[in-house]
């Protein structure tokens, strides 16, 4: 882990007195707040800002965040206001557009992405000028019409699904004709004909492509990226649509539970920098990049805290659950987890010797299972504060209410100072007039 003023550590790490953030010592978070809860650490974030700014230096970058790896609301604002690069944001629905429209992200520098988007939706990013990347030929009917009602231009990026296998988990695939998302090859050529046939309405303004998440192996990353460079070159041999970007997705993997190191930011930026230098035409090679990291830059800012409720055998109970972090119940990922503990039995990464612990929560359901078979040498303890590391990207963003549990307080640490970001959710009783009156519908 990097280290922070003074010579501290950044991020979360084991001292002899206990787990640490940053300069922060969580018992005493814990303490005060309660558990389970979210803790971030901005220098990690600020960390992350820095080293894509340096990987990507010297191109016409507009990196987008992905808002659902986590959107709170602080966080997005932290990321619109970084200095070192202009960001943009990567919205899959209105509620993330309307995040990112307040928390300063330039609705020119906005790109929105998915399947299902409905009239609504579509209609806000017409009226505010919002890129669209337009997944089916339905989508591009409602975009159509939309945009001849309000009188206005429609621009448009088209997602092509290149076929390509991501070699990650098939559950965050996206590359597939098997998977749901992007544009066959023939349905993008019927779209791309379409768009160039009504000129007054729609504006193609860019391609683009995304074949998964946490790509670990990059040769199917770089042949999906050589793809799209060639199919710009296409689009501009046939002196058609003037693009104004080229949209290479994201995928950038992160380290979870002790794994080796995986393929850094700087080894997809040279790709990216290849690929366009490899560009048959000028105005391909012109063109503005933009990628749509999510995961790496929130993951390793985030954990989430949590009490040992009790130990029975080989489970470790904690307070919290599924609800809190459903990743490890929904496609089996691995987080590593660190004990506060007595100095002398320090905890290990999961792969030390020893027992293998279950790590549950109390949820009802045999797949709350916040990590398997873990390897530590000591007993947790009854109240031993915990906490699960790279949690800051699809944890909270995809936590429920499951069980009537209240979704969890998020802490950012900035400057060594603790603010509260979210507050614990409070759930209130049912309103006992909602049954009153029933709705006026016509029969």
């Amino acid at each position: 882990m990097k280290p922070g003023k003074n010579g501290s550590q950044l991020g979360f790490h084991h001292r002899p007195d206990g787990i640490w953030c940053d300069n922060v010592h969580l018992d005493s978070l814990a303490k005060k707040t309660g558990t389970p809860c979210y803790v971030y650490s901005r220098s990690i974030i600020d960390r992350q800002l820095m080293r894509f700014a340096s990987a990507f230096k010297g191109l016409d970058v507009l990196p987008c965040y992905a808002a659902k790896a986590n959107n709170n609301p602080e966080i997005l604002r932290h990321i619109a206001g970084h200095t070192e690069l202009s960001w943009g944001i990567d919205a899959v629905s209105v509620g993330e557009l309307h995040l990112g429209l307040a928390a300063g992200f330039r609705a020119d520098q906005m790109i929105f992405s998915g399947v299902g988007k409905q009239h609504s939706e579509i209609d806000l990013a017409v009226e505010r000028g919002i890129v669209i990347n337009v997944e089916s030929l339905f989508e591009l009917d409602d975009i159509i019409e939309i945009a001849r009602s309000r009188g206005k231009l429609a621009k448009l990026g088209l997602r092509v699904n290149p076929n390509i296998d991501a070699h990650t988990h098939p559950k965050i695939s996206t590359g597939l004709k098997k998977n749901k998302f992007g544009l066959s090859r023939e349905m993008f050529d019927v779209a791309l004909r379409r768009i160039t046939e009504a000129p007054e309405t729609l504006q193609l303004a860019g391609i683009s492509t995304h074949i998964g998440s946490q790509i670990t192996d990059v040769s199917p990353w770089k042949a999906a990226a050589l793809q799209l460079v060639q199919l710009a070159d296409a689009i501009h041999a046939k002196g058609g649509a003037a693009l104004e970007f080229i949209d290479f997705g994201g995928g950038f993997p992160v380290r979870y539970d002790g794994d080796n190191e995986p393929p850094g930011v700087e080894i997809f930026s040279g790709i990216i920098r290849d690929s366009m230098a490899g560009a048959a035409r000028p105005e391909t090679k012109r063109l503005r990049i933009v990628v749509e990291p999510g995961r790496w830059l929130v993951a390793e800012s985030g954990g989430l805290l949590t009490r040992v409720i009790g130990v029975k055998e080989r489970f470790v109970v904690v307070d919290a659950s599924m609800t809190e972090l459903i990743r490890p119940a929904l496609y089996g990922a691995r987080h590593e987890i660190i004990f506060a503990c007595n100095p002398t039995l320090p905890a290990v990464p999961s792969n030390g010797e020893g027992e293998g612990f279950e790590i549950v929560g109390p949820v009802c359901e045999s797949s709350d299972v916040l990590a398997s078979n873990i390897r530590i040498k000591h007993v947790p303890k009854k109240n031993q504060l915990a906490v699960l590391m790279q949690a800051g990207a699809y944890g909270y963003s995809m936590a429920s209410n499951y069980n009537q549990r209240p979704l969890p307080a998020e802490h950012l640490i900035a400057d060594d100072k603790v603010f509260t970001i979210r507050k614990k959710q409070l759930l209130l009783a049912p309103d006992p007039d909602l049954f009153d009156e029933p709705l006026d519908l016509p029969l």
